[in-house]
């Protein structure tokens, strides 16, 4: 949050991913702070996967479109110079 605030420019694509992290962390801490735990209800049961919630897809999706921003704009920088 506080990059959010002091960046002094960014791309469309950053902002949406760090705003999906600290949202996804916002509603894990709501979660902690309020129940004691987080509250997991998302159980896929064709997969065997981990119990998550909403906030958790929230920081994952935002963790990897972050990755990708960042590949992205270290790609086109590289084109630029050449």
């Amino acid at each position: 949050v506080a990059y959010i605030l002091l960046a002094k420019s960014m791309d469309l694509r950053t902002l949406a991913a760090l705003s999906m992290v600290a949202s996804g962390g916002a509603g894990n801490l709501w979660d902690r702070l309020l129940h004691g735990y987080v509250v997991d209800f998302i159980h896929l049961e064709f997969m065997r996967f981990a119990v998550f919630n909403a906030a958790d897809i929230f920081v994952s999706c935002g963790a990897v479109l972050l990755i990708l921003s960042l590949l992205y704009s270290a790609l086109g920088a590289e084109e630029a110079r050449t």
